[in-house]
């Protein structure tokens, strides 16, 4: 059978999935010259480098050149597995240090390295964020959902803000609550504030606010909130993307042959689509192949993130174009895969993008 994800920017799948069939365009991001980035750290030493198997979750120390790229000419972030054309820059916040940084690919040999970095504000109580008021920066992988000019907002927010979609899918999983956490910038006049000190948006001065507006598209942009960013090498990210991208190979055949048992073995005990547990998902799937004739299903735009402060759980998301003998859909999906003590990796949400 033909490997059809070879190819991830324009990857072709056959399963039988009609849930999800909402079809979303973003325009691409302008290239604009970068400001010079800041150096974080008058140190320089050597990064130490993990096993395949911790590279999602390493916790070495992260160290600088001036020209943004981290020490060691094999290391890339170790979050970034694998990222569709489309996907020109990546806002990563790095709250125990107080850091926004804008990634960047290198133009020679397309290694993510940080294009410039600002000091923010988080939480007054710090990341973490679990329920409504408790003053906590979320954790996780967030897209930007909208603009707000300077017009429309109180002094407060600066010149403008980013409203980010928290509580996103593994949230809600996780039952955490809240809403309206934005990046935003500082009262006009007000040049720096405390690390602690909002009620759980990140806070970023007006200047460097309106670099990234140069940047960032509504519905589009990433936001990786977390501890700090994990450096590992290429060749880690690499055998991760490797192993992914064979599991989503064989989940897809045994979904395209019908193959019931091999497909829902890929499910995980603790596995929810938010509205069906795996035993009400095992019902519902065997319950519509059963009258299928045929499906194929084609994906484009695949994007594989290793979630922040989560070991060893990915997220793959995706475009799918989905056709069958008796239903058609076409939207964005996303699919949180979670590797297991034997190695393998199974899937805990699947859903819309």
């Amino acid at each position: 059978m033909e490997n059809h994800l070879g190819n991830f920017n324009r990857t072709r799948l056959r399963n039988d999935d009609a849930d999800e069939a909402h079809l979303h365009w973003s325009p691409s991001f302008l290239r604009l010259a970068l400001p010079k980035p800041r150096a974080l750290s008058s140190e320089l030493r050597q990064l130490g480098i993990r096993s395949t198997r911790l590279a999602l979750n390493s916790y070495s120390e992260p160290n600088y050149l001036l020209d943004g790229a981290p020490i060691g000419a094999d290391l890339v972030p170790a979050s970034l597995i694998s990222l569709n054309e489309t996907i020109e820059n990546i806002v990563w916040v790095e709250m125990e240090k107080g850091l926004l940084h804008l990634m960047v690919p290198n133009q020679n040999t397309g290694q993510w390295q940080v294009g410039f970095t600002r000091s923010i504000s988080i939480g007054k109580a710090g990341y973490g964020k679990e329920v409504e008021g408790d003053n906590r920066t979320p954790v996780g992988l967030y897209q930007v959902t909208s603009f707000l000019p300077d017009e429309e907002l109180t002094d407060y927010y600066g010149i403008g803000a980013f409203p980010i979609n928290y509580p996103n899918s593994y949230d809600r999983l996780n039952q955490r609550t809240g809403h309206g956490i934005w990046l935003h910038g500082l009262p006009k006049g007000v040049d720096e504030r405390p690390l602690l000190d909002s009620e759980g948006c990140v806070v970023i001065d007006n200047t460097a606010f309106e670099w990234l507006r140069g940047y960032v598209t509504e519905g589009h942009t990433r936001v990786l909130l977390g501890d700090q960013i994990r450096w590992t090498s290429r060749s880690e990210v690499a055998l991760v993307r490797q192993e992914i991208e064979s599991s989503i190979e064989a989940w897809r055949a045994a979904w395209a042959r019908i193959d019931n048992p091999t497909y829902l073995d890929f499910y995980a005990d603790d596995f929810s689509s938010m509205d069906r547990s795996l035993q009400d998902w095992v019902a519902y799937k065997n319950r519509i192949h059963a009258v299928k004739e045929w499906v194929e299903v084609d994906i484009s735009d695949l994007n594989i993130f290793a979630y922040p402060a989560q070991p060893d759980l990915v997220v793959t998301e995706y475009h799918q174009v989905y056709q069958s003998s008796n239903f058609n859909a076409e939207g964005k999906k996303q699919i949180f895969w979670r590797r297991q003590p034997d190695g393998s990796w199974k899937i805990v949400f699947e859903g819309a993008a």
